[in-house]
């Protein structure tokens, strides 16, 4: 599994439950039962835990430690509570620490490098075999609120997370392609 390199099966569970339980603690949560999901780009857990009395369902991001920053990380949280406050579409909205962070460090004995921990509330969804032309309708709506959204958003710090505008997708078009089939390359 990506980010855990190196570790034995039983090291590596035992790391895994040891990391998924203390992100669940700084996001608050009283952590139940925790299910793999998989890792495109980052380690991703759906968890079930209790916070504030309530049980809810949660999506765990373990980013990979090798791509974006922490202030890269916390930017794009800002900007997904903004779309779910600001706009019709429905993100996966993060979840804060008590300090008010979308994105905890966290560090367990077995790990070399701590690991960048997101925490947002689980969305339910259906698989669909083939995309119908309603779905496809439905997407390019909210395409065009996501881009009505970044056109007015104004982030409350400057952002130094790569731009993928116009200029830079015309400019090299084939390392453009690249980046974007890159597993090591997603946020």
């Amino acid at each position: 599994m990506p980010h855990f390199e190196g570790l034995e099966d039983i090291a590596l569970e035992r790391v895994a439950n040891e990391l998924i339980a203390a992100a669940c603690g700084r996001f608050g949560l009283t952590l139940i039962d925790a299910t793999f999901v998989g890792y495109p780009a980052n380690v991703v857990y759906r968890i079930a835990a209790a916070r504030g009395g309530e049980q809810a369902e949660y999506a765990l991001r373990i980013c990979d430690p090798k791509s974006y920053t922490t202030p890269q990380l916390e930017a794009e949280c800002h900007w997904m509570a903004a779309v779910a406050r600001d706009s019709s579409v429905a993100p996966p909205e993060p979840l804060s620490t008590d300090g008010g962070q979308y994105i905890a460090e966290v560090s367990v004995e077995g790990l070399p490098v701590s690991r960048r921990c997101a925490m947002f509330r689980w969305l339910e969804g259906d698989a669909i075999d083939e995309p119908r032309p309603q779905h496809l309708r439905s997407l390019g709506a909210m395409t065009a609120e996501l881009h009505n959204h970044a056109d007015t958003y104004a982030p409350c710090t400057p952002v130094d997370r790569p731009n993928a505008n116009w200029a830079s997708i015309l400019t090299n078009p084939v390392c453009m392609f690249q980046s974007m089939i890159s597993p090591s390359k997603s946020s």
